[in-house]
């Protein structure tokens, strides 16, 4: 067990006390790296396994100090003031992150063990009760399999459950090899059509439908929910949840939730220096999403009420 603590991942946050990432409260552990490049995705700094630069505009007061300190001379003042950075001769030192004074740079990363991890969650153990525990998310937990797996066994271990948060965008065998520790999956179809899909996010849906497949078959007793982000005129038509739904309800005990689209990661985007592939798309209607709700639960069954 002892190596198993020692092995080592990328990852870029913790978050405590969360209630949105499987049963009960959870500790929930964002892995670093992505193979999909979602349209609407809320954690843009996921998607790089490496390091990434971020800084605020709401916090950085254009000092300066950024810059003098440093040593590639990777981050310039523009004409108008403001602080430039050049990705090609910045080497992720961290050196402007520690002497801003406003913390308005940061890298975001960090590397950590499987120990260190769990000596972190460790202590929100008391708010856990019977069916809360641990969470892995991302980005993508399956491009770190062997970290992703020892985390979740040894969280286990120490009498906690275990959930997954996956795009099942990986090979076959890194998702068995996690799935064998888990008490709870969640995995996403962003769209039926591989088309479609490859247009919005980079990679087409064959290996995740086949994955999830698969996965079924392999753990009938694990608890599977597929969870779909409805986004305005790329998946909402009721003739693509309906085909969804038949298909998670042809995997037996696997639920379907429907997940509104929301826009509460632009601003990371402006952070990162990029600008956000859906701006001006608006959330659906309250209404239209009770809709769609309803088509879909006539063929799958929806998330299980705590």
């Amino acid at each position: 067990m002892a190596a198993k603590g020692a092995v080592r991942g990328m990852i870029f946050n913790i978050q405590k006390f969360s209630v949105h990432d499987g049963y009960g409260i959870r500790s929930t552990v964002f892995f670093k790296g992505c193979p999909l490049g979602c349209l609407w995705c809320s954690n843009p700094e996921s998607q790089a396994a490496g390091f990434d630069y971020s800084r605020s505009s709401l916090r950085c007061k254009g000092c300066g100090i950024c810059v003098a300190h440093c040593p590639e001379g990777a981050l310039v003042r523009g004409e108008d003031g403001s602080i430039l950075r050049d990705a090609q001769k910045c080497v992720m030192c961290g050196r402007c992150a520690d002497a801003c004074p406003e913390g308005a740079i940061n890298l975001v990363g960090r590397e950590a063990t499987v120990a260190e991890v769990l000596a972190e969650t460790a202590m929100d153990g008391v708010f856990y009760r019977d069916n809360g525990g641990l969470t892995i998310s991302g980005g993508e937990p399956l491009l770190q399999p062997v970290f992703a797996a020892s985390l979740c066994e040894l969280a286990r271990r120490q009498g906690m459950t275990t959930a997954m948060e996956s795009s099942f965008a990986a090979p076959l065998e890194h998702a068995l090899s996690v799935c064998g520790h888990l008490d709870q999956l969640m995995t996403d179809i962003k769209h039926m059509d591989s088309k479609r899909h490859k247009g919005a996010t980079g990679l087409g849906n064959e290996r995740i439908l086949a994955n999830i497949g698969e996965v079924r078959q392999r753990f009938p007793a694990l608890d599977m929910l597929i969870r779909c982000p409805v986004i305005p005129g790329f998946n909402d038509d009721e003739a693509h949840v309906e085909r969804l739904a038949r298909f998670v309800g042809s995997l037996p005990g696997a639920r379907l939730e429907l997940l509104a689209y929301h826009r509460l990661g632009e601003g990371k985007y402006a952070n990162l220096g990029r600008p956000y592939p859906l701006a001006g798309v608006a959330p659906l209607p309250k209404e239209r999403m009770t809709e769609l709700r309803s088509l879909a639960a006539a063929y799958a069954p929806p998330p299980a009420q705590e």
